[in-house]
């Protein structure tokens, strides 16, 4: 015995230290889209509107469903859409968030992202072999595809000022009325009600989130947003936007790798050590 280890202990920690290497110069280590591991944050209709809040917007982190980023036409475009729609499909997304992947398709492009990387493609190349590599940055959650980007415990501060709009047997309607926290949650931007362009167009947001109570879960979000017109300064009006967000199909969707998503290093030296 020359007090060494045996030559596959050796082989094997010589394999981990060039994984862990390989994964940090990647810059792949920590990129996740979320804890599958997180808590599924169950509502309990009995807490204060606040906690339900939090509780319901989390479980976009870590479910599966579907989502559509619907944006109501502006006043000078036509009523409804050629299917009738009184609004246009910006995004849509497919959430596996028990599994950490999801898809989305927004005009001609489609994304799908999974623990280690995100694929982005055209329409007009999905016949093709795509993308050889994958494009990642950080940690990311689902909501990040489709623009929700703010930290959900922010519905808890006293600031957010939560309340409830109305609720009935089979909904209960909440909105956080507080401009900077609204904003916040559906962008990332925080403390905008103090910049010059809000004081002086009267910025005002709000988020609405509606739950279904049997279920347990999120039908929608709409993200309110107005401000002082620019058109008529003596009898000033407000101009206003939304963006809705339609979930659907709670726990029943699953998401497939598509075969222009092509496989990373990253997984390849995950499986290597399993």
């Amino acid at each position: 015995m020359d007090g060494r280890p045996p030559a596959g202990v050796r082989r094997r920690v010589l394999l981990a230290a060039v994984v862990a290497l390989s994964l940090t110069t990647a810059g792949v280590v920590g990129y996740r889209l979320a804890d599958p591991a997180t808590p599924d944050h169950d509502l309990d209709l009995t807490e204060s509107p606040d906690e339900i809040a939090s509780d319901a917007l989390s479980q976009l982190d870590h479910r599966d469903y579907a989502v559509e980023w619907r944006v109501p036409p502006a006043p000078d475009e036509r009523a409804s859409t050629a299917d009738g729609r009184d609004y246009r499909v910006f995004l849509s997304a497919t959430v596996e968030g028990s599994k950490n992947r999801i898809r989305t398709q927004s005009g001609g492009v489609a994304a799908f992202a999974n623990d280690h990387c995100v694929w982005s493609v055209r329409s007009d190349e999905r016949d093709t072999d795509g993308p050889d590599a994958c494009d990642f940055e950080r940690r990311q959650r689902p909501t990040e595809f489709y623009r929700l980007h703010g930290d959900w415990a922010a519905v808890r501060e006293p600031d957010a000022n939560v309340t409830v709009v109305r609720e009935n047997e089979s909904l209960l309607v909440l909105r956080v009325n507080d401009t900077d926290t609204a904003q916040y949650l559906a962008t990332g931007r925080d403390g905008i009600s103090d910049t010059e362009y809000a004081r002086e167009r009267g910025l005002r947001a709000n988020l609405t989130l509606v739950v279904d109570r049997d279920a347990g879960h999120l039908r929608r979000l709409v993200f309110g947003r107005s401000t002082l017109s620019e058109t008529d300064e003596e009898n000033p009006t407000r101009d206003h936007s939304r963006h809705v967000y339609a979930f659907s199909k709670w726990g029943e969707t699953t998401v497939e790798r598509p075969n222009w998503a092509g496989y990373s290093l990253a997984e390849f030296l995950v499986d290597v050590t399993r």
